[in-house]
């Protein structure tokens, strides 16, 4: 898993694969446009990447380090959390 942050557009981007660009066939908008959350997906149906607009809206300054652990612990915040 790699992840990478753009701080001008505030959107981190998850690779759910070894690290590598994904192929992506399709994305499907996760919950309402306005939260900012992208599932992309490859020919075969797989999750390979997460777009995370106002990332820092979620993750405050702990950034992608934090993300990471919330992520993992099921614990993904939504876009009504404030920042820390």
């Amino acid at each position: 898993m790699r992840i990478s942050y753009d701080p001008d557009a505030d959107v981190m981007y998850l690779y759910l694969n070894d690290g590598r660009d994904p192929e992506v066939d399709h994305s499907v908008e996760l919950g309402m446009e306005s939260e900012g959350l992208t599932a992309d997906f490859d020919h075969a149906g797989h999750v390979v990447g997460l777009e995370v607009q106002f990332a820092s809206r979620r993750f405050g300054a702990a950034g992608p380090d934090q993300a990471l652990v919330e992520i993992l612990s099921g614990r993904f915040p939504t876009s009504d959390r404030p920042a820390a």
